[in-house]
């Protein structure tokens, strides 16, 4: 087990090939005391984040800050490339490609809210470093978070801690051990 990570009884975690009880790290109960209490959140995951109408995808909203923060509680398939995202809640994204994923978010909000997202104000943060170097070729802010515990496959093991979720400009995957 990790330290300060909680459990969420009786909600089962899909994501990724495993199947358990949905873990939230420190970050995810934490959002609100970080940088991001400023932000309009999104996210982004390369699974279904437990499928259409899942208990697992209304926590997820709910540790966002709910609608009032992402404007939306409605999730959408990642879009196909120079399309748009149908909400800033994305499943199904292609690893690599998060920075259009990123991009259709922006212009999301920009459409469908009138919100305009300057790319130096964009943070982008990921337990994979596959997923936070390809933002190297955008004007985005990309860390890799869950350094200090990491697990085979190059996956973060006990998921962000808020510390780690800082305001830096550019692009930093954890240093290479």
């Amino acid at each position: 087990t990790c330290p300060g990570n909680e459990e969420v009884p009786g909600v089962i975690d899909t994501s990724h090939g495993t199947h358990g009880t949905l873990v939230l790290s420190n970050l995810a109960q934490s959002i609100e005391g970080t940088f991001c209490s400023r932000c309009f959140r999104g996210v982004m995951s390369t699974s279904d984040v437990g499928g259409e109408g899942s208990e697992n995808r209304e926590v997820i909203v709910q540790v966002l800050g709910g609608a009032e923060a992402s404007l939306s509680e409605q999730w959408s398939a990642a879009p196909s490339s120079g399309t748009e995202a149908q909400s800033p809640l994305v499943v199904g994204a292609v690893e690599g490609k998060q920075p259009e994923a990123a991009r259709s978010i922006v212009s999301w909000f920009k459409s469908r809210h009138g919100v305009t997202i300057s790319d130096d104000r964009v943070h982008f943060f990921s337990d994979r470093r596959t997923s936070v170097l390809p933002f190297n070729s955008t004007n985005f802010n990309a860390r890799q978070v869950s350094c200090k515990t990491r697990a085979d496959g190059g996956i973060g093991l006990c998921g962000a801690v808020a510390a780690e979720i800082v305001e830096d400009a550019g692009v930093a995957p954890c240093p290479k051990s």
